[in-house]
């Protein structure tokens, strides 16, 4: 297996910001027009659209990532194309990193031994 050249901390921080999106992906309710969470509205975040009042490219992907997070694949794509291939690979970075560090984790306590010499024929 190839060495992994990310480090422990960089994983782990993907792991973490990763986690909190797909998280908040599904505590926070998804309408079409607007998030709420516990009932209180969400106001919109985009600079673009609160200075020029006209959608701007990522306009729908929060509300996508919503309605992903709920399992509305439907509602995802007819908010934004894209918001449900980024949230699949989004997602798949939580079992991924875990992997990842879990490896580490097992090098390092010498539990997978290392081949320092190739196999003989």
């Amino acid at each position: 297996m190839p060495r992994d050249l990310l480090h422990p901390a960089l994983h782990l921080a993907i792991l973490g910001v990763c986690t909190v999106v797909v998280g908040l992906s599904v505590v926070l309710t998804p309408s079409s027009e607007a998030l709420t969470l516990m009932g209180v509205e969400i106001p919109p975040i985009c600079m673009w659209k609160n200075l020029t009042g006209t959608d701007c490219l990522g306009c729908g992907l929060t509300r996508s990532f919503t309605f992903m997070g709920h399992g509305r694949i439907i509602e995802a794509f007819e908010l934004h194309l894209l918001g449900p291939v980024l949230f699949v690979i989004v997602a798949a970075q939580v079992p991924w990193r875990i992997l990842r560090l879990g490896q580490r984790l097992a090098e390092r306590l010498g539990w997978l031994g290392r081949r320092t010499q190739p196999r003989s024929p």
